[in-house]
């Protein structure tokens, strides 16, 4: 693994935590839009997944460069999600919660793409598997988002 591939698999593990914590964060909100039994398979998904690049990073080389960078990418990820939900009841607005989970997953599918390549091209194999299910379900929730969204829009719209 190089510093490239390093660097890009700290943004990935920052997207993972980040992306744990708004969902939990958000949970609320997401009650009325989604099951209560897939709110629970989404968070118990996302600390499989970060549990799982704990793992990775016990044996990688090149740890420090991913912590370090999952650091900043992190609170560059804070900082956009202050930005977009800038008020605290935002996060318990439905409607503002899908729209920033949107962004935020399309970014996550993004950035798990490439790492997802590059493990494939270093042949890691370990870390091919786990950045491609995580890939996997990041796209997945973000189908579930945008289903969500529309029955949200429906319901919005029907009420006066």
């Amino acid at each position: 693994m190089n510093e490239f591939t390093a660097k890009k698999l700290g943004e990935v593990y920052a997207f993972i935590k980040v992306g744990g914590d708004q969902f939990k964060r958000s949970r609320a909100a997401l009650a009325s839009v989604m099951a209560e039994v897939e709110l629970e398979r989404v968070t118990q998904t996302y600390v499989e997944h970060l549990q799982g690049m704990g793992e990775v990073l016990q044996t990688a080389p090149l740890t420090a460069i991913i912590t370090a960078t999952a650091e900043v990418t992190g609170d560059k990820l804070l900082a956009m999600a202050q930005v977009y939900m800038n008020k605290e009841s935002d996060w318990d607005d439905t409607s503002e919660v899908l729209e920033w989970l949107g962004f935020f997953e399309g970014g996550a599918i993004i950035h798990l793409a490439l790492v997802e390549s590059a493990a494939r091209e270093l042949e890691l194999g370990e870390l091919s598997t786990l950045v491609g299910a995580a890939a996997d379900f990041h796209r997945s929730l973000l189908a579930e988002i945008e289903i969500a969204i529309a029955a949200l829009v429906r319901s919005k719209a029907l009420t006066s």
